[in-house]
């Protein structure tokens, strides 16, 4: 419940917001490192924690405010006119290729809760999905 809504007050308080901080606060990279560290512990409690538990109710809020972080922090834009670091492959460089996706198959195959494995693999598919269409804008440019 206390990630549900520290997620929710992310999204709603400053990644729907963020521009009206000040730019010396986007400058200094807060907003990119509070999306880096959200998408971090969301991933520790839904892989780590909720997926090895019954009837996960919870989960739901939390992969829907993993998915707005992500919709509001990487766009095409940002790949072709900034050289800031992507939350969106650091998130899946760490989540899924760190170990050759071993521990989502497992999570996937070992699961016996079906709804952990229905928002896990819905997360999955809409992380690798906006990866996959950002990269096709940016190679038709």
């Amino acid at each position: 419940m206390l990630i549900k809504l520290l997620m929710q007050s992310i999204v709603n308080d400053h990644c729907m917001s963020e521009h009206r901080f000040p730019i010396e606060y986007k400058q200094a990279g807060y907003p990119q490192r509070m999306k880096h560290l959200s998408l971090q512990i969301c991933q520790k409690v839904m892989f780590d924690f909720l997926a090895h538990f019954f009837e996960n109710a919870t989960m739901q809020p939390i992969c829907d405010s993993m998915f707005s972080v992500m919709t509001f922090s990487d766009s095409y834009v940002n790949y072709t006119t900034t050289t800031e670091p992507s939350v969106l492959l650091e998130f899946i460089k760490r989540t899924y290729l760190a170990d050759n996706c071993q521990y989502f198959f497992d999570i996937m195959f070992n699961c016996v809760d079906q709804s952990a494995r229905n928002w896990i693999g819905t997360l999955t598919a809409n992380t690798f999905n906006k990866a996959i269409r950002i990269f096709g804008i940016c190679s038709e440019e």
